[in-house]
């Protein structure tokens, strides 16, 4: 897990990360685990299992979500709402609200399909939109999203809304 901020001007954050989980070892093709899913909010933004219909198929193949490793890349820019419109002493203002705009990517793969960026089969999934963040007293993190998941022709842009503890 790889994280950058850079605060080219007040109040506005650029935020970067990249993050790589895998299951390696001979005992990593036989699932013990589980496979891993980069469609939670947290990863990219869009691909939610709920958001799936099992009444409508897709042209989308919902394995592309799944593999024994994945690669996630996410580059946001953050602005404290409150606080800019305010333009008081508080970064933040009187609530910890903040607004982004945002980009994600990632991959998931195995043994058996190696990622497109390593000379393989497997395709990246993308994302974009808007997103509003709440830090409820250091206690937990609520988040709601207009996102466009771009690789899904099934979807335009949806709301996704999310809990995070931390």
């Amino acid at each position: 897990d790889y994280r950058r901020y850079i605060v080219p001007q007040k109040p506005f954050t650029l935020a970067f990360r990249a993050l790589h989980y895998g299951q390696y070892g001979q005992d990593a093709r036989n699932n013990i685990l589980g496979p891993v899913f980069i469609g939670y909010q947290p990863f990219v933004r869009g691909y939610d299992a709920g958001s799936f219909s099992r009444t409508n198929p897709t042209d989308f193949d919902f394995n592309r979500l799944l593999g024994s490793k994945m690669l996630v890349a996410n580059f946001e820019i953050r602005v404290p709402i409150l606080g800019l419109l305010t333009g008081g002493d508080s970064y933040f203002g009187p609530f910890p609200l903040e607004t982004a705009a945002f980009v994600d990517a990632g991959i998931a793969y195995d043994s058996f399909s190696d990622p497109w960026l390593f000379g393989g089969d497997r395709k990246a999934i993308r994302s974009f939109g808007l997103a509003m963040r709440l830090n409820v007293f250091g206690f937990a993190v609520v988040e709601i999203d207009y996102v466009k998941p771009i690789d899904r022709s099934d979807r335009g842009w949806m709301w996704q809304f999310g809990f995070t503890p931390g």
